[in-house]
């Protein structure tokens, strides 16, 4: 899959280029620059660049629209669960900023023409402050007092839920013996994932499947 892949790196990255603002300085130019860096130069605005804002500003409103991911009842007594999903997966989103994963999606799909998003489920443990009861001494017990409450830290789990990690166009490994459009078909798809010693022990606290 990466070979035949990374046959469309080259024109991607062409791509970029086309798809990025930027400041062709000349020599009269750098000049200005030079002796006062707060002058204004002139700043090339791509045509294509202009046209995908357009198309990521469309897509953000018709479909980032709080609740993005909306849910409905199949019976009556569906009403209720629906609501409550609903409500849950919309605070996921907010707290993992799913808007932000999906516009990257948008945008990898309009430029490249491929794009891949993966939701994982997402733990997160930390310390917190929590007051715990007092624990009496044997001088307490003894002049039957009863110590105040204390404040101790403690390793909780903060959140978990659902997260959208988006995949890099370019580690995309789709499976190259079906059409893009029709991925589900393919007999895999992967994508491959740099990661650092801190982060993977930070997963292996949190998920049994990992060890040493």
């Amino acid at each position: 899959s990466y070979n035949v892949m990374q046959a469309r790196h080259p024109t991607w990255k062409a791509i970029d280029e086309t798809l990025t603002a930027y400041i062709p300085a000349d020599t009269k130019e750098r000049i200005v620059k030079a002796k006062d860096s707060r002058k204004p130069i002139s700043i090339v605005i791509p045509q294509t660049y202009a046209t995908l804002e357009i198309l990521l500003t469309y897509m953000t409103a018709a479909l980032l629209e709080d609740p993005m991911f909306r849910f409905e009842g199949v019976g009556p007594e569906d009403i209720v669960g629906a609501i409550l999903l609903e409500k849950v997966l919309q605070h996921q989103c907010y707290y993992t900023k799913a808007q932000m994963a999906l516009h990257t999606m948008f945008r990898d799909g309009f430029c490249y023409g491929v794009s891949g998003v993966s939701p994982v489920w997402l733990t997160e443990v930390g310390w917190v402050s929590r007051k715990m009861p007092g624990i009496p001494s044997p001088i307490d017990q003894m002049l039957g007092r009863v110590p105040g409450p204390t404040r101790v830290s403690v390793e909780e789990v903060l959140f978990e839920g659902n997260k959208l990690v988006n995949i890099d166009p370019y580690r995309f490994l789709p499976d190259p013996g079906v059409s893009i459009e029709h991925i589900q078909d393919g007999e895999f798809v992967g994508w491959i994932e740099a990661d650092s010693v801190i982060g993977l022990l930070k997963e292996e606290k949190t998920n049994d499947m990992l060890f040493n």
